[in-house]
């Protein structure tokens, strides 16, 4: 039986551009399911980073270094890029225990190490191989894959039609899904279509000295950009070099992975595959996210004019606002239209009318009525059952739904609780002067248990605010200053959309 230690991580972005909207979308993810299960006292190990190998890598570090020779133009510009990714991770609160580099030495030598521990055991041969090449995705397709002749990731590139001498990865013969669980179900049939015309795949290609590819040993051919990128994700908790890490995070851990639709061939599949060749536990759970598109559903692209600047976002609406809209009401598992309105709305009505409110009246009437030490000195045992009973309730509700995956399923209920507890507090009216003194205590002592417990729930999606708020809490306990819930949250406004 595996503990409860957890295992989460993102795919590698290639390294040749800014972070986009996807990629935040999938870091926000994972750092989200990260933060609540920290929060649920398990251990978690939190990987990503950068996948710096490549024709494209090379390509583009010669176009921002062109007077430098080939192999210290990549490096620059691998540095640059990773400089620029750690910073983006700062800012919106992506707390990462590893931050993987492909282009890293270490790396580079298990690869190779793996290469000849496939190679011997007869499942990487030399083979003739032939077939329609994505410069793109730096990936061959099959006819199933491609859309009109084109890939259709990359439709304004030609398909390429390739044959050469390539080692090639044999299939292992194990169906991956029946230990793999696909989130969500809709994308098992598709898993199953590709497991089912999977042939095995081509792991090299002709040594490209420009290229900024791992070579193998053969010197004649250099490695899959993909092969080695996929490598990441055992090497990165100690596979062969540190034993009780790697049993700690993948052999006894639940391993979560977060990809893209567009990955699903080299995670459900071919990484799978590897990982049976290599006689290593399967991936428990593969996340699919979708694809988030503009408003009139077009995919986001710079060549269209309709890329979304997440920098951008960040300095109109607020790392948090942001946070809770990708949460809350983007569909994770399906394309979504991103919409600036509908992000203020949720954060307005949700946080700063919602929480922000029922904090608000709470504290002011705990002042009020000099009863600051329900603050400073919370007891639980004070508490109504029949709050407690809600309070319980929304938990199980929350803690269910990201057990399932489900991110939109566990806001709604911190968002149902919020509700509720300003609906009770309205209902109870403890402002009235009729209501006794200790009955009045009574009852802001059971809205601060709300006012807690919500906090707690949003802490994994709305981090900053929450952690600014703890640090009040505690002056305040302090007695250093008072604590100041009308600034909690500040409203957004629509003239910025």
């Amino acid at each position: 039986m595996k503990s409860q230690n957890i295992y989460i991580t993102t795919s590698l972005p290639y390294a040749n551009g800014k972070p986009h909207l996807g990629h935040l979308f999938e870091l926000v993810l994972a750092d989200i399911l990260t933060k609540h299960h920290q929060n649920q006292g398990r251990s978690v190990f939190f990987n990503t980073g950068l996948d710096e190998n490549g024709a494209k890598i090379a390509k583009s570090a010669k176009e921002k270094y062109p007077d430098e020779a080939t192999p210290f133009a990549v490096n620059e510009y691998q540095e640059d890029v990773s400089v620029y990714w750690h910073r983006f991770c700062a800012v919106w609160s992506i707390h990462f225990d590893s931050f993987y580099r492909t282009s890293h030495s270490d790396h580079k030598k298990q690869v190779k190490e793996v290469w000849d521990f496939l190679i011997k055991k007869g499942v990487i041969t030399l083979q003739d191989y032939s077939g329609n090449y994505c410069e793109g995705c730096e990936s061959f397709k099959t006819s199933q894959e491609l859309k009109d002749g084109k890939c259709p990731d990359h439709p304004n590139l030609d398909i390429k039609e390739i044959s050469e001498k390539n080692y090639f990865l044999s299939p292992s013969g194990i169906d991956p899904l029946t230990h793999l669980e696909v989130v969500p179900r809709k994308r098992v049939p598709e898993a199953d279509n590709i497991i089912e015309n999977y042939k095995g795949i081509s792991v090299s290609r002709l040594h490209d000295p420009e290229s900024n590819l791992i070579q193998s040993p053969d010197p004649e051919h250099d490695i899959y950009v993909w092969f080695d990128a996929l490598l990441n994700y055992i090497f990165a908790v100690g596979y062969d070099q540190n034993e009780d890490e790697f049993r700690e995070y993948w052999e006894d851990a639940q391993v979560v992975q977060i990809c893209g639709q567009d990955n699903l061939k080299f995670q459900a599949v071919i990484w799978q595959d590897i990982l049976s060749h290599l006689g290593l536990p399967l991936t428990d759970h593969l996340l699919v996210h979708g694809i988030i598109r503009d408003e009139k559903g077009q995919k986001l692209s710079k060549t269209l004019g309709n890329y979304i600047d997440p920098n951008e976002i960040a300095e109109t609406y607020g790392v948090d606002a942001v946070r809770l809209y990708i949460c809350a009401q983007l569909p994770t598992y399906s394309s979504s239209k991103w919409n600036n309105e509908d992000l203020i709305n949720i954060y307005n009505s949700w946080v700063v009318n919602g929480f922000g409110n029922l904090a608000r009246r709470v504290t002011t009437l705990l002042i009020k009525n000099n009863a600051s030490h329900v603050l400073k000195k919370f007891d639980w045992s004070k508490v109504s059952e029949k709050t407690i009973k809600s309070i319980e309730v929304a938990k199980k509700k929350y803690k269910r739904a990201f057990d399932q995956f489900d991110y939109n399923g566990a806001a709604l209920a911190i968002h149902e609780l919020t509700t509720e507890g300003n609906r009770e507090f309205n209902d109870s009216a403890p402002w009235n002067k009729e209501i006794s003194d200790e009955e009045r205590i009574s009852l802001l002592t059971d809205f601060w248990a709300y006012v807690l417990v919500i906090k707690g729930l949003y802490e994994p999606i709305i981090s900053d605010s929450i952690w600014k708020i703890e640090d009040q809490l505690r002056s305040w306990e302090l007695g250093l200053t008072e604590p100041e819930p009308v600034k909690w949250f500040v409203k957004l406004e629509t003239e910025k959309t």
